[in-house]
């Protein structure tokens, strides 16, 4: 409960992106596991006994984008129409699309329920598409995030680029984890 509460100190005087708060949210999400600080970080090995970790609420919000690829209007075109799908245990959300863009503002959040199961085995993933009204969208990009490494009780804010090498851009999202019944996480 302690550590806790000094994290929460931390994420508010020094802020969320500063090195010494990433290094206590990564050995907190590791607490459960008996983890120290500077052991891996991710999803229990298969078969291994691990203390549960609680379900919870999670919300997504889809900030923005920068830098997306360009596909309408054929060869040497200056915009898309991009919207992101967010798939996580079963359920999937989409943004609105923005037209003529490729540096889009959302600004959309999405709220899924999380089970114990979810925080080790459920992964993030989102995808970026071009809304085109004849044919199928075009792919602009995915990245997945593992639920498994997602911080409680604390937003995580990051700008994330795709996966895939040739698919240009990036989105910017926040994520917060409220885990359900926690004694002193939420203490004030």
């Amino acid at each position: 409960d302690m550590f806790k509460r000094w994290i929460k100190i931390m994420v508010v005087a020094l802020g969320a992106s500063h090195p010494t708060t990433v290094w206590a949210l990564h050995w907190l999400d590791r607490w459960p596991e008996g983890g120290p600080p500077g052991s891996s970080i991710g999803r229990p090995e298969k078969g291994s006994k691990v203390q549960g970790l609680p379900g919870g609420k999670m919300t997504v919000r889809i900030i923005r984008g920068r830098g997306l690829l360009a596909t309408d209007g054929g060869p040497g075109s200056m915009s898309s129409d991009p919207y992101v799908v967010v798939q996580f245990a079963g359920s999937k959300k989409k943004t609105w699309p923005k037209v003529k863009t490729v540096n889009p503002e959302w600004e959309e959040n999405f709220e899924f329920v999380v089970s114990s199961d979810d925080r080790y085995n459920a992964d993030l993933i989102f995808q970026c598409f071009d809304k085109d009204v004849m044919g199928s969208d075009d792919d602009l990009g995915r990245f997945t995030i593992p639920c498994a490494r997602l911080p409680a009780g604390i937003p995580y804010r990051v700008w994330c680029a795709f996966e895939e090498e040739d698919k240009p851009g990036e989105i910017e999202l926040e994520v917060y984890l409220e885990e359900a019944n926690v004694p002193g996480l939420h203490a004030a």
